[in-house]
């Protein structure tokens, strides 16, 4: 017979529920999906960013908002939610902005680092090294467009087969 995987993601997120524009709505239908899959169990989602209330959640989501406030607070809400909630067996890091925080928790993860990129962010290496450096040891990048996964890619010292292009879907 075969087991079913049951799984714990961690995501840290720039902003998703509880804003608006498009790397928040990537972020709300990427959380939907996940835990939309019959072998997640709990989704972790750490925003960096509320400025609203987040309305409806999906279940199976965990939505912390300890994170809100600056990046000393989003580093330290990180760093406690690992320790105290983890270990996961996925960590998705939504931002190249936010792989310091996904630096200081990978500890706790069994399993892979994704990390996700959009646009210009990614189109250039960083003028953090710190970033550049982090950016070359995750085990995935997803890009959102084959010209952002290519300029990654030129910079970032990334395997092309360690990349992949997921676009945004449309919600009719």
């Amino acid at each position: 017979g075969t087991e079913l995987l049951r799984m714990r993601i961690l995501v840290l997120l720039t902003d998703g529920f509880g804003s608006q524009g498009g790397i928040a709505k990537f972020n709300r239908d990427l959380l939907g999906a996940l835990c939309a899959h019959p072998e997640v169990t709990e989704v972790v989602a750490l925003p960096r960013l509320l400025p609203e209330a987040p309305g409806p959640l999906p279940p199976r989501l965990r939505h912390l908002t300890n994170g809100t406030g600056g990046k000393l607070k989003f580093l330290l809400a990180a760093a406690g939610t690992a320790i105290r909630q983890g270990p996961f067996d996925l960590l998705v890091c939504s931002h190249l902005n936010l792989l310091p925080a996904a630096a200081l928790v990978r500890w706790r993860v069994r399993g892979p680092v994704i990390l996700n990129l959009y646009g210009v962010e990614a189109w250039q290496a960083p003028a953090s090294r710190l970033h550049g450096r982090l950016a070359r040891r995750v085990e995935a990048a997803v890009a959102i467009t084959e010209l952002t996964q290519q300029r990654f890619l030129g910079w970032s010292g990334v395997a092309a087969a360690r990349s992949h292009v997921l676009p945004c879907a449309v919600e009719l």
